[in-house]
């Protein structure tokens, strides 16, 4: 609900849903973890709850193998990463961006 919440704020403000906004969102995000307090919390939410949710699915279809006891915080800097070392996928679906980093910092195991 609050991602729903979040992603309406977002559309309001006319933002493209692309990696772009998600680099900015996650980029706060990280800013916030390391304890800067002059960031937009709301950007920094909304990276937070989409990692969580692609990161969830992922998980719950064997589509990753996500480290045991990592934490949202710690895979939003994996996303974030991904995003500044793949800046030629900017303009593709934050969705989709989140997925393809955490497919390749955690690929899934062979069965």
């Amino acid at each position: 609900m609050v991602l729903l919440t979040l992603s309406s704020a977002v559309f309001a403000q006319g933002e493209r849903v692309d990696g772009t906004f998600l680099l900015r969102s996650c980029g706060s995000n990280v800013r916030l973890q390391d304890g800067d307090k002059n960031v937009d919390y709301q950007l920094a939410a909304y990276c937070s709850g989409a990692v969580h949710g692609v990161a969830d699915v992922l998980d719950a279809f064997d589509l990753v193998s996500l480290p045991d006891g990592s934490s949202v915080g710690q895979l939003t800097r994996v996303v974030e990463k991904y995003l500044r070392e793949h800046p030629e996928k900017l303009a593709d679906r934050d969705t989709n961006l989140i997925a393809y980093a955490l497919k390749e910092a955690f690929p899934a195991k062979k069965k």
